[in-house]
């Protein structure tokens, strides 16, 4: 399976606001959106950004289609969607905090998109 990008990051809006902070992206082919994590970080200087990350959201897994738009809200709320006049989808998700994330003039957002993982449970030591 080929790991290509299908989203594009477009901006953030209106940071330290807790109600209305929210990052935009853009879906520019069909895709799964469960391949893609968003995180948090600081841009390090002439567009590198450090390892080091600040928070993280996994997207559920769920289809999308080129032209959606995928809104994550920095605050509580509860994930929905809304199909829009043209036939496309805003899909809406919370990252269910407290205060806003973008506060920095140097906060960055890394998305990622890994189809390929694997994980090792606690709960099973075999």
């Amino acid at each position: 399976m080929q790991n290509k990008m299908n989203i594009e990051i477009k901006k953030i809006v209106d940071e330290k606001k807790i109600q209305k902070e929210r990052v935009v992206l853009e879906v520019i082919a069909d895709d799964f959106l469960g391949f893609y994590i968003l995180f948090k970080t600081k841009e390090t200087g002439e567009g590198k950004v450090s390892s080091k990350t600040k928070g993280t959201f996994w997207f559920p897994d769920i289809e999308i289609k080129k032209g959606d738009l995928v809104v994550l809200y920095s605050r509580a709320g509860i994930n929905k969607a809304r199909v829009n006049k043209d036939g496309t989808t805003t899909h809406f998700f919370y990252w269910q905090k407290k205060d806003t994330i973008w506060n920095e003039s140097n906060d960055a957002i890394v998305l990622l998109k890994s189809s390929d993982w694997n994980y090792k449970s606690l709960l099973r030591k075999k």
